[in-house]
C-alpha cells in the first residue's frame, strides 16, 4: 500500500515537472472557408486568438490580399476551450465579413496539460 502510494506521488511529480520543463506548445492553424479542421491536443486546448476574413496567404487560393476580418476568439474559445479536440467548419460557424472574397480562419491556440 505505501509503496504504490510513494509511486502515485512520483509520478504526479514527474508530471508535473514535464509540464513545466517542456511548457505549453503554441500552434497556428489557417482553415479554408471550404475545409473543415480539427484542433487536437493530448490534454487540453486554450485558444489564445482567432480571425476570420480575407485570406492572407495563397493556401486557399486568394489572389487579392485584403484587409478584410472580424474577431472571433470568442466564438472559437468557446466551441475549444479545455477539450482535446475540437472541428471548426469557417463558413458555417461565422458571418461573412467581405462578401466576394477569398476567406479563411486562423486560430492560434496553445496545448495545456492537466495538472490535477
Amino acid at each position: 500500500m505505501k509503496f504504490s502510494m510513494m509511486l502515485d506521488i512520483c509520478l504526479f511529480a514527474t508530471m508535473i515537472y514535464l509540464s513545466a520543463e517542456q511548457g505549453p506548445s503554441r500552434h497556428a492553424v489557417e482553415i479554408c472557408d471550404n475545409e473543415q479542421a480539427t484542433i487536437r491536443c493530448r490534454e487540453r486546448i486554450v485558444v489564445e486568438s482567432a480571425r476570420y476574413g480575407q485570406a492572407r496567404g495563397n493556401r486557399c487560393g486568394a489572389e487579392v490580399h485584403g484587409n478584410c476580418e472580424r474577431n472571433v476568439t470568442n466564438i472559437v474559445k468557446g466551441l475549444c476551450n479545455n477539450k482535446a479536440t475540437c472541428q471548426i467548419q469557417p463558413v458555417q460557424l461565422f458571418a461573412d465579413p467581405c462578401p466576394g472574397t477569398v476567406k479563411s480562419a486562423e486560430v492560434i491556440y496553445i496545448c495545456h496539460f492537466w495538472l490535477f
